[in-house]
């Protein structure tokens, strides 16, 4: 008999970082039961009609956005902001999760969920990440931005953000989205950093 599924995470699919997204599954899994895991997909996105944003690819392999011609690195950078309109899709009203594949889960994702608090539209770490290195994954570009990384992991309910529509994810600045301005700052609520333990960075001022 099958587990009645309870909880929705959504976890940005890159084919370049296939082994990554496998890995974020198996540990979700080890840990958490009675939880569904949707890859997103850049060409699902697009034939869902949720997308349509245009890139180059340069010789090296970096991407630049058509909007604001600025770089990027994952196929799930801006898709990621399709979730809560792909969730009202799948009939999906409750509270759903998304993450970046590189996200490693050392504990059951229902404790996560269960630090909702209804009062918010979207809860995320509130990072003040200011990268030193110039480039990360495949020698691509590390840019710093307004509320850096607080989008890489995320609550959201998908009935309370009016704000993210098409119209927002595929014409607004990267800028924009990352920085979470299609919500007040009154509606984005705080988790706990160990949710998204940045390493190399989160343990700076930790003492061993």
């Amino acid at each position: 008999q099958g587990c009645v599924v309870v909880r929705h995470i959504f976890i940005g699919y890159d084919p370049r970082e296939d082994v990554a997204y496998n890995v974020a599954v198996r540990s979700l899994a080890y840990y958490a039961r009675g939880v569904c895991v949707h890859p997103v997909m850049d060409w699902e996105m697009r034939a869902r009609k949720l997308y349509w944003r245009g890139y180059r690819v340069d010789e090296k392999g970096q991407m630049y956005d058509d909007r604001d011609g600025k770089p990027f690195s994952t196929q799930f950078a801006f898709t990621r902001f399709c979730v809560p309109m792909l969730a009202r899709q799948m009939d999906i009203h409750d509270p759903v999760l998304f993450m970046d594949c590189d996200v490693l889960l050392r504990a059951d994702v229902n404790e996560l969920f269960d630090l909702w608090d209804d009062t918010y539209s979207v809860m995320c770490v509130h990072h003040d990440h200011q990268p030193e290195e110039i480039t990360k994954m495949d020698g691509v570009a590390q840019t710093r931005y307004f509320r850096k990384n607080w989008s890489s992991v995320f609550l959201v309910h998908p009935d309370k953000v009016p704000l993210l529509t098409t119209y927002t994810v595929n014409r607004s600045s990267g800028a924009h989205l990352h920085g979470m301005l299609w919500a007040r700052d009154e509606e984005i609520g705080v988790l706990p950093e160990e949710w998204n333990y940045l390493v190399r960075w989160s343990e700076k001022d930790k003492v061993p």
